[in-house]
This record gives structure tokens, C-alpha cells and sequence, in this order.
């Protein structure tokens, strides 16, 4: 079984990071792996992604920076995916770390 495994900002960065360091020690290699961050020192400080599986957005809403729609590209999302070894994938993992949204009024 092969496993796409997505990290969405540092936390969700940092997970996909040691599952991918984990399936690599192993010698199982059933997973791809991506992070994607609109922190650029999140994305460098991980570990054993390559380069490759880094994907960078700087903020483009300085009014809402918090606003992950206005700066997350999907269409550069799924080419850099589709770029990847995904032929044989059978499972999406999403990993980010959810907090609550409060009004921020």
C-alpha cells in the first residue's frame, strides 16, 4: 500500500517530516510526502524531506494573514503532487494541527 502523506503548515509540516524519516529507517518506502508552508524557517527546519517535497506560499493578505484560502494555491498544490512518484498511491493522509477560530472581532 502507498500512502501520499500531505503536511499543511509547521506542526502538520513537522509530522509528515518523521513519518516520512520513519518509513525511510524502515525500509518499507510506501510513502510520498509533501509539507506545505507559508513559513519559510518551518520548511527549512525539517529534517529528512528533500527540497522537492517543500512547498512555500508567502502571505499575500496582510490584512488576514491567518486566511489560508488567500494564500494557499491549489492548482500548485496538485502540480507539484502530480509531479511526484504518485501513480501507485492508495491513501491520502492530511496531517495539520486544527485550532479553533474565534472571532476575532
Amino acid at each position: 500500500m502507498r500512502v501520499l502523506a500531505i503536511g499543511l503548515g509547521g506542526a502538520g509540516s513537522r509530522i509528515v517530516d518523521n513519518l516520512y524519516d520513519h518509513d525511510r529507517r524502515s525500509k518499507v518506502c510506501c510513502m510520498s510526502a509533501v509539507a506545505i508552508d507559508i513559513d519559510p524557517n518551518s520548511l527549512v527546519q525539517l529534517r529528512h524531506l528533500p527540497e522537492s517535497a517543500r512547498i512555500f506560499f508567502p502571505p499575500i493578505d496582510a490584512l488576514d494573514p491567518d486566511d489560508i484560502t488567500n494564500i494557499i494555491d491549489i492548482e500548485e498544490v496538485m502540480t507539484r503532487i502530480q509531479g511526484m512518484d504518485t501513480m501507485e498511491i492508495d491513501a491520502i493522509l492530511p496531517s495539520r494541527w486544527w485550532r479553533r477560530v474565534t472571532d476575532r472581532g
